[in-house]
């Protein structure tokens, strides 16, 4: 193990994908409010439902450790990792960023000499403000993108990487030490390194996950043209998709885009737009809304009253609920007093959204007359026949 020392602020998705890719050969200090998120690490368990993670923590455990607020966690560490959440605040339309500006402050007043490399997702312009308005030297933005279900695969296998800073603020060195780390950490040795502004970094992380946005609403809409003209949205996707410049990716229908980042980041471009044309931009969000809308009424038109919603997650192997699509439609049918129960193994508490969780799959199989599954697994496949789904790429079905 060389002699680099690193720190991650904040466990979540992208904290936890860092450090699990860094601990094999480094050793990683975690800083976290959460102590049940604090113990966990501290016994070799991933904070995400990740077997992965959990195993390479667990493995590695004398090259990891948690904290919660400590000055002396900053002592001997050469490179901080920030990857706390920045949430879309809807009341100002825009990112909310006061835990990133609040760790670089921190970070830069404990340990004047580290490289300080933001992962979180920020607005674009936000670095190159913060970084004049506080003179601080030695801050990049590299930004991670990471799938959810996927996160620890993404880091070790990154399709590109992305490193935003001005030459004058940012020594020489400092750079070439986190490449030569991501060097020893990550299995692709082929990945492409991007070297430009922090400002053109943050643009290329924003309209990444709009553009994949963008893609999920088109096919979406596609679905919605072949549901009201009874035609296989399967074959139009599919011989639209062989062709190699368009591809086969993000075709796959669904109630919608939902998830960590492409709500949010898609909102916080269509800001960042302001004042510009933008007519396709400003629309990825709107026919997501629709989407969910006309998925409710193909709902309602069934005329069914007791309804199994399968799954709240985001997608199959996340554990996520935030901007679930799901929920949207839930507060559909909620409105007009149907049935309802929820299946969901990642929901400890006996009502979510004030509708009863059911324990028990067979149970919850047994007593719903339509089943709603944003995405199928195997395990009600046995019950297709109550199955309303876009998941049209579900090749076991």
């Amino acid at each position: 193990m060389k002699s680099i020392n690193i720190l991650v602020v904040g466990a979540g998705y992208v904290g936890m994908s860092v450090a699990a890719m860094l601990v094999p050969k480094y050793f990683v200090k975690v800083l976290e409010k959460d102590n049940l998120k604090i113990d966990k690490i501290n016994n070799g368990i991933s904070t995400l439902n990740d077997d992965e993670i959990s195993n390479l923590l667990a493995s590695n455990l004398e090259n990891i450790s948690a904290y919660a607020a400590s000055d002396n966690v900053y002592d001997g560490i050469d490179i901080i990792f920030i990857c706390v959440p920045t949430d879309y605040n809807n009341e100002i339309n825009a990112f909310d960023t006061s835990l990133v500006e609040d760790a670089i402050k921190k970070s830069r007043e404990k340990n004047s000499d580290s490289l300080i490399v933001i992962k979180s997702t920020l607005p674009i312009k936000f670095l190159d403000n913060f970084i004049k308005q506080h003179s601080i030297k030695n801050v990049i933005y590299n930004p991670e993108f990471l799938r959810e279900g996927s996160e620890l695969y993404d880091s070790l296998n990154p399709s590109r990487i992305i490193l935003g800073y001005e030459e004058k603020n940012v020594s020489k060195e400092k750079i070439e030490l986190l490449c030569e780390i991501y060097a020893e950490t990550i299995k692709n040795k082929d990945t492409k390194y991007l070297h430009m502004s922090s400002t053109e970094a943050e643009a290329v992380k924003l309209n990444s996950n709009a553009y994949l946005a963008m893609r999920v609403a088109f096919f979406n809409e596609i679905d919605n043209f072949c549901l009201d003209n009874n035609l296989s949205t399967k074959k139009i996707v599919t011989g639209m998709s062989l062709d190699p410049r368009i591809g086969d990716y993000y075709n796959n229908p669904s109630f919608g885009y939902g998830g960590y980042c492409l709500p949010k980041d898609t909102k916080q471009l269509i800001e960042s737009f302001k004042g510009l044309p933008n007519s396709l931009i400003k629309s990825i969000d709107e026919s997501n809304k629709n989407r969910k809308l006309f998925i409710s009424k193909k709902i309602f038109d069934k005329k069914i009253k007791k309804i199994g919603i399968y799954r709240i997650v985001s997608k199959s192997g996340s554990d996520n609920f935030r901007e679930s699509s799901i929920i949207d439609i839930i507060d559909n049918l909620k409105a007009y007093s149907y049935d309802l129960a929820i299946y969901e193994p990642n929901i400890n508490e006996d009502f979510f959204l004030n509708i009863k969780v059911e324990k028990s799959l067979q149970h919850f199989k047994q007593n719903s007359q339509m089943i709603l599954a944003n995405r199928i697994d195997k395990e009600i496949y046995d019950v297709e026949d109550k199955i309303f789904s876009r998941d049209i790429f579900n090749t076991d079905l």
